[in-house]
C-alpha cells in the first residue's frame, strides 16, 4: 500500500484549504486525503498501459517501463474533492501528452513535467461560485492555453498564455465577456499562473487587477486540459506547446489562502 506522507503531517497541501479544491492534477501528492496513482502512461513499443505513484515516477520504475520509447500520459487521476468522476482523460491516442521521450523523462528543474503540443486531456465541466486557478507550467508557443472549457463563444473560459501579449483569465457567460489579463510576455518562463475572479498572480506577484462578472460552468461539452478549446468538436480548438506539472482549481474564492498555495507550489518547484 502507498502511503501518503503528508496526511500524517501539519503541513496544509494546496488542495485542501477551505472546503477543497474540486480538481487537482499533479505529479506529486497536493491532497492529504489522496494517496493514489497519479497517472496512468502507455508505452510506445506495445502499447500497455499501467499506473504509477509519485514515487514511481521519480524512483526509476516509470522510465523503466516505458524503455527507449515514449511514455504517453493516457489519464490523470484527480486529487480533488470531486473524486474520480472528475479524471482527466485522452482516449485519441494522437492527442495524448507525453511525459518521457525516447526514454528521456520530461523535467523543469529536475522534477517531472507533462509535455502538450497539440495534445489535451478532458474532464468534466462543474460550476463554481467563484474560482481560483494554480498552474505550474512553462508555456513554449503561442495559444499555450492550459485550462479552458465551453459549449460555445458565449458560454466559455479560458487561462493561460494565450500569446506572447496576452497572459489571461477569461469568462463568458451568456454571451458577456469579461476578462483579466497582462500584455507582460511569459513565454517560456517557468510559472505559478494564479487567477481569480478579480486577480491575475504570476510567481507570487499580483500582475493585474479587475473584475469578471461570470463564473465556471457545468458545460455540456468536458473542460480541456492543454488547450484552448469551447466546444466538443474540433472547430473552436487551439493547441499550444507547453510544460505542464500541476494544476489545481477551487470552485471558489481563495483569495485568503493564495499566498500559502503559492509558497506550497514554489518551494516544491523552486519557480522564483
Amino acid at each position: 500500500m502507498i502511503i501518503n506522507s503528508y496526511r500524517f503531517a501539519s503541513v496544509t497541501l494546496p488542495a485542501d484549504y477551505g472546503s477543497g479544491a474540486i480538481v487537482a492534477f499533479s505529479l506529486r501528492y497536493v491532497s492529504s486525503s489522496y494517496s493514489g496513482d497519479v497517472i496512468r502512461v502507455r508505452r510506445s513499443s506495445d502499447g500497455t498501459e499501467q499506473d504509477f505513484t509519485p514515487i514511481e515516477i521519480t524512483d526509476g520504475t516509470l522510465t523503466t517501463f516505458v524503455g527507449s520509447g515514449d511514455g504517453i500520459v493516457v489519464k490523470w487521476y484527480n486529487q480533488g474533492t470531486g473524486g474520480s468522476t472528475y479524471d482527466a482523460e485522452q482516449n485519441i491516442s494522437s492527442r495524448q501528452p507525453k511525459i518521457i521521450s525516447s526514454g528521456l523523462l520530461y523535467a523543469i528543474n529536475g522534477i517531472a513535467a507533462i509535455s502538450f503540443s497539440t495534445d489535451e486531456m478532458r474532464f468534466l465541466a462543474f460550476a463554481s461560485s467563484g474560482f481560483t486557478i494554480f498552474c505550474a507550467t512553462e508555456p513554449q508557443f503561442a495559444d499555450a492555453t492550459f485550462l479552458s472549457g465551453g459549449d460555445n463563444t458565449s458560454n466559455r473560459f479560458d487561462a493561460g498564455v494565450r500569446t506572447t501579449t496576452d497572459t489571461r483569465t477569461l469568462v463568458s457567460e451568456s454571451g458577456t465577456t469579461t476578462r483579466i489579463n497582462t500584455t507582460t510576455n511569459y513565454m517560456n518562463d517557468h510559472m505559478i499562473y494564479v487567477g481569480t475572479k478579480t486577480d491575475l498572480r504570476i510567481n507570487g506577484s499580483s500582475i493585474q487587477t479587475g473584475t469578471i462578472s461570470g463564473d465556471l460552468q457545468a458545460y455540456t461539452s468536458s473542460n480541456s486540459i492543454g488547450a484552448r478549446r469551447y466546444e466538443s468538436s474540433n472547430t473552436n480548438v487551439q493547441y499550444g506547446q507547453k510544460f505542464m506539472q500541476e494544476l489545481i482549481v477551487y470552485g471558489t474564492d481563495q483569495t485568503s489562502d493564495i499566498s500559502d498555495i503559492e509558497d506550497n507550489i514554489n518551494d516544491y518547484y523552486s519557480i522564483y
